[in-house]
């Protein structure tokens, strides 16, 4: 199987939404490497600056928690004006009208005005992420002539806990070494959300995953994807 992503679909501008700060490295850490070293302008938009949900004391380190995803995105080779943080309260997305997350995505998408898009899975465990989903299948509607190919990601130590288990991937990206050391260099970035094995959340885990997906296709690394709408 050739790489679509490389061979085929030539995207110049993709945009990566998600939820909180380490989703991007976890859902497509390798892809968003090989796209930046492939020359495609990727921007990040994470919606919330995530930690607040699990203990209020984490406030003091929202700073550094940042400056990690920060650092993690320098690593995959994102460009630092296109990482956009939001202030959506974290785990609370269902807090407020879906209608403000669509606005909010709406306008960065227009701004930017992306070939493709990716985000979490509909039917991940986190309610941030289903909100995200709902946001971006809205705003990516092909309406007035406009159309942006939108994948969902597999969001390790979300997606796969729920049950029915319902991500059926659909595209692979193959992911080189190099793409998958990056992942993995981006996750030790993170002081509040890498873990050890055999937590999801590791770099051995990171890896576990990548050759799963990869022996999928028959190669040696990859990262899978659900198409849901795809106009190329």
């Amino acid at each position: 199987m050739k790489d679509r992503l490389k061979n085929k679909l030539n995207y110049k501008k993709v945009l990566f939404f998600f939820a909180h700060p380490d989703d991007e490295t976890l859902s497509a850490g390798g892809t968003i490497n090989k796209m930046c070293l492939n020359n495609i302008e990727v921007k990040i938009v994470i919606a919330s600056q995530g930690l607040l949900s699990r203990d209020s004391q984490n406030i003091k380190n929202i700073d550094m928690h940042i400056s990690d995803l920060r650092e993690a995105c320098e690593v995959l080779g994102v460009k630092k004006k296109n990482l956009i943080i939001g202030n959506f309260k974290d785990n609370s997305f269902d807090n407020e009208p879906l209608l403000k997350l669509t606005k909010y995505f709406n306008k960065l998408l227009f701004d930017f005005k992306p070939d493709a898009v990716f985000t979490h899975h509909k039917y991940c465990t986190n309610i941030d992420h289903k909100y995200c989903f709902e946001a971006a299948l809205i705003c990516t509607r092909p309406v007035n002539g406009t159309m942006i190919d939108l994948y969902s990601c597999e969001t390790i130590s979300s997606t796969t806990f729920n049950r029915p288990y319902n991500f059926d991937p659909s595209y692979f990206s193959v992911l080189s070494k190099e793409n998958l050391i990056a992942k993995k260099d981006a996750l030790d970035k993170f002081r509040f959300e890498k873990n050890k094995f055999p937590h999801m959340r590791s770099k051995k885990f990171i890896e576990i995953n990548a050759q799963f997906r990869g022996a999928q296709i028959g190669t040696d690394y990859a990262e899978a994807f659900s198409v849901i709408n795809l106009f190329n």
